[in-house]
Formats: C-alpha cells, sequence, structure tokens
C-alpha cells in the first residue's frame, strides 16, 4: 500500500509540525505541507505547496483545502491521508473504500449537511480522483473546511467510515481536559491510531507509548 499525507498549516504551527513531521513520515510514502503564501511553513523531506492567503476559515480557506487535496494527486498513491497540523496517524489507513474521518453530528440549524469531518481524512484513490473532479466551493458553510466536506460528499454520494465510532479515532479542535486526554491514551492503548488535536509534547509521548505498549 502506498500512502500520500498532505498536511495543511500555517506559520504559527510550525513548532507542532516539527515535532509530527517524524510520525507523519513513519506511515506515509510522501508527506505535502499545503500552506499560504504569508504564512509558510517548512519540513525536512516533505514536498512543499504554498498557495492563497491566510484566513481560519472562509473562501481562501476551502479554495486552499482544494488546491492540496487536488495537487496530492500528482503523487501516485493507493490513498491519500489529509491532517491539519495537530493531526497525526500512527498506523497506515485500513483499506476501505469511500471516505474514512472523525465524524461528528451536526446540531446547529446555521449549517446544512447532518455532520461534520474532522481530521484526519482519509481517501482511496479512486474517491479522491472523483472528489477532486467534482468538489466545488458550494455548498459553502460559512467556510468551515469539516462542514464543506460532508456536503461535498453527500453530493457525491460516496460511502464514509466513522473513525469515532469504529473506536479507530478521536478529535477535538484541542484536547483540553482531564478527561478527553485520558480518552484519548486509552483509546490508543486499544489500536486507535487516528488523532486530531494534539498540540502538546507530553500527550503526544502519552498516546504514542500507549499505542505501541498496546493490549
Amino acid at each position: 500500500m502506498k500512502v500520500c499525507t498532505t498536511v495543511f498549516g500555517y506559520a504559527g504551527g510550525q513548532k507542532i509540525i516539527d515535532r509530527h513531521l517524524p510520525l507523519w513520515k513513519r506511515v506515509s510514502d510522501e508527506v505535502m505541507l499545503v500552506f499560504p503564501e504569508d504564512s509558510p511553513n517548512s519540513g525536512k523531506g516533505a514536498h512543499l505547496f504554498p498557495t492563497g492567503r491566510s484566513n481560519k476559515y472562509g473562501e481562501e480557506c476551502l479554495k486552499r483545502q482544494l488546491a492540496g487535496m487536488r495537487r496530492s494527486l500528482d503523487f501516485n498513491a493507493d490513498f491519500y491521508v489529509f491532517l491539519e497540523y495537530d493531526a497525526f496517524m500512527l498506523a497506515r489507513p485500513v483499506e476501505r473504500e469511500g471516505v474514512q474521518a472523525n465524524v461528528f453530528p451536526n446540531r446547529d440549524p446555521r449549517f446544512l449537511g447532518p455532520g461534520y469531518f474532522h481530521f484526519p481524512w482519509i481517501f482511496d484513490a479512486k474517491s479522491l480522483k472523483q472528489f477532486a473532479a467534482q468538489a466545488t466551493l458550494d455548498p459553502f458553510e460559512m467556510g468551515f473546511v469539516d462542514r464543506w466536506l460532508q456536503g461535498q460528499l453527500a453530493r457525491m454520494n460516496l460511502p464514509v467510515h466513522n473513525l469515532r465510532r469504529l473506536r479507530e479515532g478521536f478529535s477535538r479542535n484541542t484536547l483540553r481536559t482531564r478527561f478527553q486526554r485520558r480518552f484519548a491514551v486509552e483509546l490508543a492503548r486499544k489500536g486507535g491510531y487516528a488523532f486530531h488535536g494534539v498540540k502538546d509534547r507530553a500527550l503526544l509521548r502519552r498516546i504514542h507509548k500507549a499505542y505501541h505498549e498496546r493490549r
């Protein structure tokens, strides 16, 4: 299995990128960093793709996301993993058709979709090629990439596998509380491998250690 991992970052996340880069390389054949032209990143051994202007959400953000996903297809792979700078995989993807992600239900009436997709996002090659050919900026979903993705996938009728429900992944914007941090470590000890929201070294070490000592 060949894996391409594409990471979306910005200058403020460089320390975390430096910390996570060895993990990304360990489970990937290619690693690409996508970042705004006015908020650059670096990474030894990673391909660099600066594009667009820096913003947290909105049109520029969605354009950068879609451009990075399309550029990933320059690398020949069986599976494509998409991450934010504070996300990582501890293993290569499980071979499933369609899209895998940490999926949450939508409880906010401002958004059209029934859910939203936190990283990691995992596409098999066929699904990513379809996505790259058919994706648009609509439904716009206020420019939030996690909600925008749901709208695109629903329109394309691509199969979705929820890593949270499968007990393979865990995500928050930031793992802050004692419960969240303890849950992430215990999930890794049971074989969970797809995490998002890990911004500090101590938690990364605990998750990594638990995974490699798993029962």
